[in-house]
């Protein structure tokens, strides 16, 4: 139906987004505008909630990974995170 259209619709479009945005700004930093705005549009969560959310999960990860894994991931084209040294 359209309701079930707009549905999936409202989930795979932003997912698609942010796969493009890994490609520009790194798994890191797109991961943490993807659940921030998610977490603001699809789950109503207040703005300040929803980007601390964003960025500790990132953050996180990116010391798992990074720091304690040593196991380096996508950072992107454009390199944000350059200025840590990764």
């Amino acid at each position: 139906t359209v309701q079930q259209t707009k549905q999936v619709a409202s989930v795979l479009l932003p997912a698609g987004v942010y796969v493009l945005a890994t490609t520009f700004l790194g798994l890191y930093l797109a991961s943490a505008i993807y659940i921030a705005l998610f977490m603001i549009i699809m789950g109503k969560y207040p703005v300040l909630k929803s980007v601390l959310v964003g960025v500790a999960v990132s953050a996180y990860f990116f010391m798992m990974f990074e720091v304690w894994f040593k196991v380096p991931l996508f950072k992107g084209s454009l390199e944000p995170l350059a200025f840590l040294g990764y």
